[in-house]
């Protein structure tokens, strides 16, 4: 059975969003990640968890691509370059307003590890590239504070 999984494009904060939301506990190798400087494009190829499709304690996984477009730069924090098989956590991904009109939209992973670009307008685009598979490790979060 084929499942088409997901397909947007992301225009402006509200839609990142969206997209941040859907990615959150994705795992991320740092080979995945890649700054094409000439065609201005950044793409992060991801294992996202399907939080849509969970079903009690099982869950899904799905291999997953974002691309962002018009990136005038790009900087690091805490992303091992010299270990491309080093896994990054995905925590969140948002926007603020830059310089000029330009957006700077920030990756956050766990590790205080980041990724800053600089875009010159949003257009961001995520799509699921694979058929999903099984998992049995469902992302779990404690909440710190409560009573």
């Amino acid at each position: 059975m084929t499942d088409k999984g997901i397909s947007i494009k992301a225009e402006d904060k509200n839609d990142l969003e969206v997209i941040s939301s859907l990615m959150q506990d994705a795992t991320v190798k740092v080979e995945d990640l890649a700054f094409e400087k000439g065609s201005h494009q950044f793409a992060c190829l991801a294992n996202r968890f399907r939080w849509e499709k969970k079903d009690g304690k099982k869950g899904e996984r799905i291999r997953s691509m974002i691309r962002f477009e018009h990136v005038l730069n790009t900087s690091l924090q805490n992303i091992p370059l010299n270990s491309p098989s080093h896994v990054l956590n995905f925590l969140s991904l948002g926007c603020t307003e830059g310089e000029d009109g330009a957006k700077i939209l920030t990756f956050v992973f766990s590790g205080f590890a980041a990724i800053r670009l600089e875009v010159e307008c949003l257009e961001a685009f995520m799509e699921d590239m694979s058929e999903p598979w099984k998992t049995k490790n469902t992302p779990n979060h404690k909440i710190l504070g409560g009573d």
